[in-house]
């Protein structure tokens, strides 16, 4: 069963300001991760969670704690 995270949980937020921290695009992350430009753009705009796989995988690539984007 896929597990999805919660959507008051999931900070896009808080990708976003990583994302820009780090000076990362969605290519880039989409890239390192598999996770699709298009599921990255509905992540960063809160119009969709993402799962417990891509959050981790999103995380690991930034850098951050998934805690952190659990916020």
């Amino acid at each position: 069963m896929k597990r999805e995270v919660n959507r008051k949980e999931f900070s896009h937020e808080r990708l976003n300001e990583v994302m820009q921290l780090c000076g990362v695009s969605a290519a880039d992350i989409s890239r390192a991760t598999g996770v699709t430009e298009s599921k990255l753009s509905e992540y960063r705009s809160g119009k969709r969670r993402p799962g417990l796989h891509n959050a981790i995988m999103i995380s690991s690539f930034l850098g951050v704690p998934l805690e952190y984007l659990l916020a």
